[in-house]
């Protein structure tokens, strides 16, 4: 690698890190305010508060897959990384919750476990996606 390469690299790498960086910002807060409706905001109806806790599962879930999907159609090794790295982040995210119950975490346990092994799968299978100097 000549030093014009490693230039791009590094300015590619910036930006990416960037990106991910305004995008775990912005989940993070939305994240924590659908949390706050189910966990902390106990003058809501029941229902509500279960119909909130099921979102965070399905958005966890949902968002986790569908940044796994764009970084397995992206045509740039790199940024397959960043989608598949972002993806886990989300998903980890969810597992971490405090006051879910046994259900909840095994579910959340699940979703990170099948995404895990989809990403390790894509990596070992296709070389491409891995960084060789």
């Amino acid at each position: 690698m000549n030093f014009q390469n490693g230039i791009v690299f590094d300015i590619n790498w910036l930006t990416q890190l960037f990106v991910a960086q305004l995008f775990i910002a912005g989940f993070v807060n939305f994240y924590t305010q659908v949390w706050n409706r189910g966990f902390g905001d106990l003058h809501k109806s029941r229902k509500k508060r279960i119909f909130y806790r099921f979102a965070l599962v399905f958005l966890s879930a949902g968002l986790g897959f569908l940044l796994f999907i764009a970084g397995v159609t992206s045509p740039s090794s790199t940024a397959a990384m960043a989608y598949h790295n972002m993806s886990l982040f989300v998903v980890i995210l969810a597992v971490l919750d405090e006051g879910i119950n046994r259900g909840e975490f095994l579910v959340r346990c699940l979703n990170l476990l099948i995404l895990w092994l989809l990403i390790m799968e894509i990596i070992y299978k296709h070389n491409d996606l891995v960084f060789q100097s």
